[in-house]
């Protein structure tokens, strides 16, 4: 266990409005607005803050950050001392929660600093006060679909694995429930289940892994959520990105930078992950609580084709399965035709592996290679017919069509899960005709099979 700079700094807590802070147009709730100005202003107090750019709600986007001025390449932006950041060690080091961090222990980190977040979230001489009393409370993570929103997603595998997330989530709070009553009754006593939801959504929207020093001097990491870091918007593609987030040398603050120089009214946006394959839209609703409408990055979740057991040669297939990866009782990601990741590739591979003839695996012996291309003309003909079966099948199962979602989602009666429901299932419709649509090319080039 590393720890950084738990001599935390006796934070000012504001009871006044603040006036001094220039709040985004675009906030038009009181409320809203000064729980920023004090936010910006209990950094301010203890050397961060917020420079040259201003918080702001933004259409379809929640709240972000925008420029009020001309800025400089690596122009400063934010600066949040580290001991204002929340992990796991401020729950153990707590005072009155550390006792129930080690009773707890049995927990997960995460669910751990869920329940803390939760819990600080309810004093009023919190130390973080002001920055917990900045977070939403509407919240559109899967945590928070009930079972109406949940069904709105149809055949999407994202509705299945938003229902065990919501399950393993439950069977948790059940836990910390329990354990809260046979061993600390007076703590929490009126804990519900949406306030372990929230603390839960808190870290998987919120949270950043930064670097630190340890008491040696040691570069190490941390997860913490980050007063003012964690308002920027997700830049869809790296050349959007123009803010990028470090901690100082020192050790002492975690710094926001321009990565570009820009003009006055630009949205600051960073990257939620340097792997473009993360940002699909069933990543996004579980973990952030959107959907991007024409995600370029978007992919649909498949559960892998299956080997026919009764096959002769069964048994090699199934070694040759192993040592591709494929067909098991997992999932993948299908993306656009035109995404440079494209994976309708792996699709063919495991229906190479099915449909080839028992000659050709024979020949291939345990070389997983092989299947990488075309035994013949005649059998990749068989292979894209059966991929386009599969796709289909999976297209069939949802209840309506894209076309009657875009009608959907014109109601404005819809509320905002049951719009990124609609959403993701007509973006993973429109995914699966578009892949559909391209196999049905392969088959009329000879040259391409």
């Amino acid at each position: 266990i590393f720890f950084f700079h738990m001599e935390l700094l006796a934070f000012t807590l504001l009871s006044s409005i603040v006036t001094g802070f220039v709040i985004g147009e675009q906030i038009k709730d009181r409320n809203e607005g000064t729980k920023y100005a004090t936010l910006v202003e209990w950094l301010e107090r203890n050397d961060g803050g917020l420079y040259g750019a201003r918080i702001q709600s933004f259409p379809g986007m929640g709240t972000g950050v925008i420029t009020i001025q001309t800025v400089k390449e690596r122009e400063l932006i934010t600066r949040t001392p580290l001991t204002a950041l929340i992990n796991i060690e401020h729950a153990w080091a707590s005072n009155d929660f550390g006792p129930i961090a080690d009773d707890l222990s049995h927990l997960s980190n995460l669910d751990v600093k869920s329940l803390f977040v939760h819990y600080e979230r309810l004093k009023s001489d919190s130390l973080w006060k002001p920055y917990l009393d900045s977070l939403p409370s509407d919240i559109h993570t899967t945590l928070f679909f009930d079972e109406e929103e949940l069904a709105a997603l149809q055949s999407s595998m994202v509705k299945e694995f938003a229902k065990n997330q919501q399950e393993a989530a439950n069977k948790v709070y059940l836990k910390i429930k329990a354990d809260l009553n046979s061993r600390h009754p007076n703590i929490l006593p009126n804990f519900t289940r949406a306030d372990f939801f929230w603390g839960l959504s808190m870290w998987s929207s919120r949270a950043h892994t930064i670097r630190v020093k340890d008491r040696d001097g040691r570069w190490d990491q941390a997860s913490c959520m980050v007063p003012l870091a964690d308002l920027f918007n997700m830049a869809l593609h790296q050349e959007q990105v123009n803010v990028v987030c470090d901690t100082n040398e020192a050790s002492t603050h975690f710094e926001c930078r321009t990565s570009k120089p820009l003009a006055a009214g630009e949205q600051l946006l960073v990257n939620y992950g340097a792997d473009p394959a993360t940002r699909h839209n069933g990543r996004l609703l579980m973990h952030y609580g959107f959907v991007v409408h024409d995600n370029p990055f978007d992919s649909v979740s498949l559960k892998r084709p299956q080997l026919n057991e009764e096959l002769p040669d069964y048994a090699q297939r199934a070694k040759l399965a192993q040592k591709l990866s494929l067909l098991s009782n997992t999932f993948f990601q299908l993306s656009r035709p035109q995404d440079p990741f494209f994976t309708v590739k792996e699709l063919l591979i495991a229906f190479r592996l099915i449909e080839g003839a028992p000659s050709d695996v024979k020949a291939a012996g345990l070389d997983p290679h092989i299947f990488a291309k075309p035994f013949s003309l005649q059998n990749e003909k068989k292979v894209v017919r059966a991929a386009m079966k599969y796709l289909k099948m999976v297209l069939v199962k949802y209840n309506t069509t894209a076309e009657e979602d875009r009608a959907i989602l014109s109601n404005a009666a819809l509320s905002s899960n049951a719009q990124y429901a609609v959403m993701l299932r007509m973006e993973e419709k429109v995914i699966l005709m578009q892949n559909i649509a391209y196999l049905k090319g392969l088959l009329k080039s000879k040259t391409e099979l």
